[in-house]
C-alpha cells in the first residue's frame, strides 16, 4: 500500500516536471529570436545568407509544383508560381563612386530693356503729333552710353503704325491712333550694302560711307492717303560731300531690281507714289489730269471718313453711360488737301524724263514707214 502510493507521488512529480520543462522551452522560443541554421553543418546564418536560403527553398518549391502540373496543368502552374512568389529582395547595396559635385550655374544676361528714345530734332518739326509716338516707340532707341537716338539693329522698309484696339474700357484720350500712316524707310547702303561712291569729278568714285540719317522726311501721295519717307544720309570721304539716299545720283547707281523699291517720284514739295503716276500714262479723252484729280478726292475722303466714324463710334458709349459730366473728346484731324492738278501734270513729266531711254527704245524699234502728219497750214 505504501510503495503503490509512492509510485503514483513519483509519476505526478515527474508530470509537474515535463510540464515545468514543456513550459520553459515555450517561453524561450517566444522571447528568443529565430535563428536559422545551414542544413548540412546546422551552424547558424547571418542575416544576408537566410535570405538567399529561404530564396532557394521557394524556387525548389516552385521547380517541384511545376514539374507535378504537367503540360495540362497550365493555370495551376500560373497560380501555384504566383502562390509561392514571397516578396521581392532588394539587391545589396554596393557603394560606388562618389557622385561629382554639381558645376556653378553659369550667369545668363536677359533681355536688356533700352530706355525709351527721343525723335531726331529736326524730325519732330516735321511729323504730325499723331506720327511721332509710334515711330519714336517703334523705331528708334536711345544708346546707352551718349543717350542719343539710334535706329533699331535690323530696319525694313516699310513701317505701319499699331492699329486700335477693338474693345475700348476707357475714353480715348486723343484720335492719333485712328489717323497714323505708314512710314517707308529707304535706305540702300545700310540694308543691301551696295557699293555707292561719290559721283564728283575729282573723287574718281570714291566708295561713300553712312553719314546718320537725313533730316528731312517726305510726305508722299498715296491712292487713298498719304505716308511719310525717310532716308540715310552718305557721305564722301575725299570731297566732304553729302548725298541723301533718294537723290537721282544715287538712285541712277542701283540696278533695276533694286530701283523699282524706292515707290515714288520726288519733287519740291510733294511727292507722289508711283501707284498715282501709273493711273496718268494712258490719258485719253476722259481720263484728263483733272478726272485723276477728280478720282483722288473721292478716295481720301472716303479714307479720311471712314477713320472718323470709328473714332466718334468709340467715343459714342462713353457720352451715353456717364453719370457724371461727360468727357471732352479732341476733334479729328482736318482732311490734308490734294495737289492740284497743275502739279499732277508736272509730275507726269518727271515720269516720262526718267523713261526717256526706254520711250526712245519703242520708237526706234519699230520697223516700217512711218507716216508724218502736220497741224499747220503749211503741211502738205
Amino acid at each position: 500500500m505504501d510503495r503503490s502510493m509512492h509510485d503514483q507521488t513519483a509519476e505526478c512529480w515527474r508530470r509537474l516536471a515535463s510540464g515545468r520543462e514543456a513550459r520553459a522551452r515555450s517561453n524561450k522560443c517566444r522571447t528568443e529570436p529565430h535563428v536559422s541554421r545551414d542544413s548540412t553543418t546546422n551552424r547558424p546564418l547571418c542575416a544576408q545568407q537566410d535570405r538567399d536560403q529561404r530564396g532557394r527553398e521557394r524556387r525548389m518549391d516552385r521547380t517541384t509544383l511545376q514539374r507535378e502540373a504537367g503540360k495540362d496543368g497550365g493555370v495551376w502552374q500560373e497560380i501555384s508560381t504566383a502562390a509561392s512568389r514571397g516578396p521581392a529582395l532588394a539587391p545589396p547595396r554596393v557603394p560606388g563612386p562618389a557622385a561629382a559635385p554639381a558645376p556653378p550655374a553659369l550667369w545668363t544676361p536677359g533681355q536688356v530693356s533700352h530706355p525709351p528714345a527721343e525723335l531726331p530734332v529736326h524730325w519732330n518739326e516735321q511729323l504730325p503729333s499723331f506720327q511721332q509716338d509710334w515711330i519714336r516707340k517703334t523705331l528708334f532707341r536711345a544708346n546707352t552710353r551718349t543717350g542719343k537716338p539710334e535706329l533699331t539693329p535690323h530696319p525694313n522698309f516699310w513701317w505701319y503704325p499699331p492699329q486700335p484696339p477693338t474693345v475700348f474700357t476707357q475714353p480715348p484720350a486723343s484720335p492719333d491712333i485712328f489717323f497714323c500712316r505708314p512710314l517707308f524707310l529707304w535706305m540702300p547702303l545700310k540694308m543691301w550694302s551696295i557699293p555707292l561712291v561719290c559721283v564728283q569729278p575729282a573723287c574718281s568714285n570714291h566708295k561713300l560711307t553712312a553719314a546718320g540719317i537725313y533730316r528731312t522726311v517726305r510726305k508722299v501721295l498715296d491712292i487713298d492717303g498719304w505716308y511719310d519717307m525717310a532716308t540715310e544720309y552718305l557721305e564722301c570721304k575725299g570731297c566732304k560731300k553729302k548725298y541723301p539716299a533718294w537723290s537721282e545720283d544715287i538712285l541712277g547707281q542701283l540696278d533695276m531690281g533694286h530701283r523699282r523699291t524706292f515707290p515714288a517720284i520726288l519733287t519740291y514739295r510733294y511727292s507722289c507714289d508711283y501707284r498715282v503716276v501709273i493711273m496718268m500714262r494712258e490719258r485719253t479723252r476722259g481720263n484728263s489730269v483733272t478726272q485723276l484729280h477728280k478720282k483722288l478726292q473721292e478716295q481720301h475722303t472716303s479714307a479720311w471718313s471712314r477713320r472718323t466714324l470709328e473714332y466718334l463710334t468709340v467715343c459714342e458709349p462713353f457720352t451715353d453711360s456717364s453719370i457724371t459730366e461727360p468727357p471732352v473728346f479732341s476733334a479729328p484731324p482736318p482732311l490734308p488737301p490734294i495737289p492740284k492738278p497743275k502739279w499732277l501734270l508736272s509730275v507726269y513729266a518727271r515720269d516720262v524724263l526718267s523713261r526717256l531711254p526706254e520711250v526712245k527704245a519703242k520708237i526706234t524699234s519699230v520697223f516700217g514707214s512711218v507716216l508724218k502728219m502736220v497741224s499747220t497750214k503749211k503741211g502738205h
